[in-house]
């Protein structure tokens, strides 16, 4: 009788650990969502700095094939930093 009861004092005990356990992860990855939050905004700033650029040098573009070029090279670079802005979101 005495070792089924010292069996269920453990037992109690040790969801008591596991239920603190997985409430430190809640607050562990309630932070990591405010962390996700400020990656995003400082990724938009990048962005819009980086889309500036580019735009003044498509504007800056001295006659028309040096604008296709360029024009070009910034489509499939915006393609390729949209499929990796997706992926990281």
């Amino acid at each position: 009788m005495l070792d089924k009861r010292k069996s269920f004092i453990m037992s109690v005990a040790e969801r008591k650990d596991a239920i603190k356990s997985v409430q430190e992860a809640d607050q562990a990855n309630a932070t990591k969502g405010d962390n996700s939050r400020t990656a995003a905004i400082i990724l938009s700033i990048g962005l819009l700095i980086h889309n500036i650029f580019e735009g003044m040098s498509i504007g800056l573009s001295p006659d028309s094939t040096k604008l296709m070029i360029i024009m070009i090279a910034v489509c499939s670079h915006k393609v390729i930093t949209a499929f990796s802005l997706g992926l990281s979101f």
